[in-house]
């Protein structure tokens, strides 16, 4: 083949390229992280605070479960491998992971995030509502030190088994990160790359 000949053809194959490399992101909407992370678990064991503790959960409070659909206990914890960058979690304890599913998801949804936003004054689960909710002139030590906005404290949650991990963060990847960290803690997998 001559140079001529040689240019013709790689000219050819790199408008084809070009052409399928704008085909391929035409239409495509890149997914928030939120939606390409697992978040429901099926895992066997059943739970309890004392198994979460035993991972390194620093037990807070504990909430009234009156209200709760199906939950056994509801607590404040706190956990980090640095103790004074601990985040907080809410963490629900139901029978069986089939409970978690079917009866705290809606309540789940309605605690973080928007939905906690959209329901911050009507919430049907009083139990921890002001503890999920950030006043202003909070200071995040986790985050140098910088002041939190008033808004949600959990962005998103795992269901691990039986529990149902509300996981502090300023957003929904910030809140799976912290998530994750206690599910490794407990045995399960990464859920944030």
């Amino acid at each position: 083949m001559r140079c001529a000949d040689l240019e013709r053809v790689f000219a050819g194959l790199a408008g084809v390229a070009a052409g399928v490399l704008l085909s391929c992101g035409a239409g495509s909407e890149a997914q928030p992280a939120s939606q390409q992370v697992q978040k429901v678990f099926a895992v066997e064991r059943v739970y309890t605070i004392e198994n979460l503790v035993a991972a390194g959960l620093k037990k807070g409070k504990q909430y009234d479960v009156t209200g709760l659909s199906g939950a056994t206990e509801a607590w404040l914890g706190f956990f980090g491998p640095d103790p004074s960058a601990r985040k907080d979690y809410e963490v629900r304890f139901y029978p069986s992971h089939e409970a978690a599913v079917r009866d705290g998801t809606a309540l789940a949804d309605e605690g973080v995030g928007d939905g906690m936003r959209a329901k911050k004054d009507s919430q049907i689960w009083q139990g921890g509502a002001r503890d999920r909710w950030f006043t202003g002139g909070v200071t995040d030590v986790s985050s140098g030190g910088s002041r939190q906005a008033p808004g949600p404290k959990y962005n998103d949650y795992v269901i691990y088994g039986n529990v149902i991990m509300l996981c502090q963060g300023g957003d929904s990847v910030q809140s799976l990160e912290t998530c994750s960290a206690l599910v490794e803690a407990l045995g399960g997998p990464r859920l944030v790359r």
